[in-house]
């Protein structure tokens, strides 16, 4: 018995997904920075890479210095660049609003950019930041608590000293859609209750710290706060279960389907019966005429109008772009 084992020179290429994972940047970064402050740039929070080693790349135009930053930082990791940079203060032109670029690519080729503007300023000012990522989302239901951190201005390249370390905080909201209370009890935290924003809407808060001292020496940060839509919830009233006589009325009884967002969108109910015998359409008790369900929310059977046996009915409800399902 003889035998061989032998194979021939392939090619196969392999082929992107339908879908490909996009990255998506979280970029933490001030809106403007003090005379004497670093600026940090941290990309550390982005998503997309599909598990692989992401490659990020910084730029600046026009801001030769600020340039050279990146240069190096993208660089690092071979070439993948990293995801933090600090721009020494130094390197950065006073006075100036420097536009900044990000763009992350990951193992398939994909890529994301953001942009984003930091003002220089030509003063010592407070660093301010809002926790957590930047747009952010949230929901009609939820409550969303909104956290400021805060530090005192670096004085070491300017001639002067802090004669006082306290620092003032007001909270605004600049799109002018928010008609919510922006009082707080502690000053670096603003807490929005449930149902005060609404779906659909976006919100942008405002943060502005100075020093008490001299509130010339200010800076602020700013979130968007984006409301999403919530599912509705389909309810048949009388359980997932009923029993009915022949003789006996039977109401079907949507009403009580629920919108968490509560939106003056109208709703629309489509009902549907099978007959869970046979898994057929639903028949008059006369087992030939079609069973004809009005688009409401309420619809009242008389009796006799089935006959004896089990039936499954469902109703779906629409609402804008969103539906839902029950069943009894």
């Amino acid at each position: 018995y003889t035998a061989s084992l032998y194979s021939s020179n392939e090619t196969s290429v392999v082929l992107k997904p339908n879908k490909p994972t996009v990255p998506d940047i979280a970029l933490n970064a001030p809106e403007a920075v003090g005379i004497c402050d670093d600026l940090i740039l941290d990309a550390s929070a982005t998503s997309g890479s599909g598990g692989r080693l992401m490659a990020f790349s910084y730029n600046a135009t026009g801001l030769p210095n600020v340039t050279k930053v990146f240069e190096e930082a993208n660089a690092e990791r071979s070439g993948y660049g990293s995801h933090t940079v600090v721009v020494p203060a130094e390197a950065m032109p006073r006075g100036s609003m420097m536009q900044i670029s990000l763009t992350a690519t990951n193992f398939l080729g994909e890529s994301s950019t953001k942009v984003i503007e930091v003002k220089k300023l030509g003063y010592p000012a407070p660093s301010v930041s809002i926790q957590g990522t930047n747009p952010r989302e949230t929901t009609y239901s939820n409550e969303v608590v909104l956290r400021a951190d805060a530090a005192l201005p670096t004085m070491d390249c300017v001639d002067s000293s802090l004669s006082n370390s306290k620092m003032s905080y007001v909270w605004t909201e600049l799109s002018g859609k928010y008609k919510g209370s922006l009082a707080t009890t502690n000053p670096r935290i603003l807490r929005i209750d449930e149902g005060q924003l609404l779906a659909t809407e976006a919100y942008m808060f405002q943060c502005f710290v100075a020093l008490e001292a001299n509130t010339a020496s200010n800076n602020s940060a700013t979130v968007i706060v984006e409301v999403v839509k919530q599912d509705i919830i389909a309810k048949i009233a009388g359980g997932a279960e009923r029993t009915a006589g022949t003789d006996q009325a039977l109401t079907l009884d949507a009403s009580g389907s629920s919108d968490p967002d509560e939106l003056n969108s109208t709703w629309s109910y489509t009902w549907a019966c099978i007959n869970a015998t046979s898994e057929a359409a639903c028949t008059k008790s006369d087992g030939t005429t079609a069973l004809v369900l009005a688009p409401n929310a309420t619809l009242t059977l008389p009796g006799l109008t089935l006959a004896e046996g089990t039936y499954e009915f469902s109703v779906l409800v629409k609402k804008d772009d969103r539906n839902d399902t029950a069943t009894t």
